[in-house]
């Protein structure tokens, strides 16, 4: 397998990132318009794999914007900075680093960057077609650029790029594609995050909320915790870490190993009533405490006896350890109020 390491060591180097859900995050959306109504949004990581229906149209203004709420991918953005130290070391003209960004605006994208205290060349496109990306590589490649790393977290840019650089057989290649893992670390939100989504969804049939087991990946690999998500029809909608995940159920359960015997369903009613009794956002019906994949040092029945017990009493707050969501549970008395008016 080639390594970056191993290909950057001679000619002309570039890299080349993109932004979006790949150096950063922020609260910016791709609406869907039909007919010039607005019929949904999506955040970048849902538009990457969303195939327009006909008559669908996109309407990116919120990438011309000043950017809301960023938040650095730390992992990327610490390559990022790798890079751009590789490239001020070298000799002048020998490595170029760019971000290569669909926005219109490239200043927006800068300026944040220059608050990180990271000064990158970016280069906006205005346009998501991939094939501008694509393109801009290959105006790089024709000026002697003879190795090529691209990261992006869209299959369709990955395979544009990917596609234009079969003509270049002697340009040694890296593309890699950002993916977010599911069940990973992030700011431990899931029950808060899926108690208040399911509030959007009262009165509706075949909507629950979940709390069960799941198998961690990346830096939680190899546990298994307590989380919460929402189930509507056939998806699975996961909130947490501010994130909009939508995938199918099969999907998210082979994902997460979820066993359905290690899993409470709620409706929204259900849920609400939970939540007026014991006062927190959960989990209230098991303890969900972190413990080694399959049953570690634990037996069946104690797995069954600490994780699968039950904690419902007002008395008692579950394991706060962050990469389980398990931060600040207890509900806001304002929003008790509010989870009364519902029931």
């Amino acid at each position: 397998m080639i390594k970056l390491k191993d290909i950057l060591q001679e000619g002309k180097v570039l890299s080349v990132f993109d932004f979006d859900d790949t150096i950063a995050k922020s609260d910016a959306w791709i609406y869907v318009t039909k007919q010039g109504r607005t019929i949904k949004k999506l955040d970048p990581a849902q538009f990457a794999v969303y195939k327009p229906k006909p008559g669908e149209d996109f309407n990116f203004k919120d990438f011309d914007r000043k950017i809301r709420n960023p938040k650095l991918i730390k992992r990327n953005a610490d390559l990022l900075r790798k890079q751009l130290d590789k490239a001020r070391k070298a000799a002048r003209g020998t490595r170029k680093v760019t971000i290569l960004t669909a926005r219109r605006l490239g200043q927006p994208v800068t300026s944040f960057l220059k608050t990180m205290g990271i000064d990158a060349y970016v280069v906006p496109l205005g346009s998501a077609d991939p094939q501008k990306k694509a393109d801009w590589i290959e105006q790089q490649i024709a000026k002697g650029y003879n190795t090529v790393y691209f990261m992006d977290d869209s299959n369709k840019n990955i395979a544009a790029v990917k596609n234009m650089l079969k003509r270049y057989p002697r340009v040694k290649s890296i593309t890699k594609l950002i993916k977010e893992g599911l069940l990973t670390e992030g700011k431990g939100d899931c029950y808060q995050a899926g108690g208040r989504l399911i509030f959007n969804f009262f009165g509706e049939k075949n909507v629950k909320l979940v709390h069960g087991m799941v198998s961690g990946q990346g830096a939680l690999e190899g546990v298994r915790f307590g989380h919460c998500w929402v189930e509507y029809k056939d998806k699975v909608l996961d909130h947490s870490n501010d994130r909009k995940q939508e995938l199918s159920k099969d999907i998210y359960y082979l994902l997460g190993r979820i066993d359905p015997k290690e899993c409470h369903y709620y409706t929204p009613e259900e849920a609400a009533k939970k939540m007026t009794d014991i006062g927190h956002w959960g989990p209230w019906d098991m303890t969900g405490l972190t413990v080694k994949d399959t049953y570690g040092d634990l037996g069946p029945e104690e797995y069954k006896e600490l994780v699968l017990g039950e904690v419902n009493t007002k008395d008692v707050i579950p394991d706060r350890k962050p990469e389980i969501g398990k931060q600040e549970l207890r509900i806001r008395p304002d929003e008790l109020e509010d989870i009364k008016q519902l029931i």
